[in-house]
């Protein structure tokens, strides 16, 4: 009998690390993916950032030209 509870505990410890491990897993790749959507999203911001500069520079070269032209 003590033996058949030892055997039954190891095999549920034994399920337990294999959840443990599939739960770390998926945990390790939720985190990967929202470092990975963090770089884009950083990127994207960085990117329209310049994007903006940009046409506020063209938009004001346009205003003095329009002004010259006026």
């Amino acid at each position: 009998m003590k033996i058949e509870t030892l055997n039954y505990r190891a095999k549920e410890l034994e399920k337990k690390e294999i959840q443990f491990k599939e739960q770390f897993a998926n945990f390790d790749k939720f985190i990967q993916d929202n470092d990975a959507k963090k770089a884009r999203a950083v990127k994207k911001f960085k990117d329209d950032s310049a994007l903006i500069e940009k046409h506020k520079e063209t938009l004001e070269g346009l205003k003095e030209q329009f002004s010259v032209l006026s």
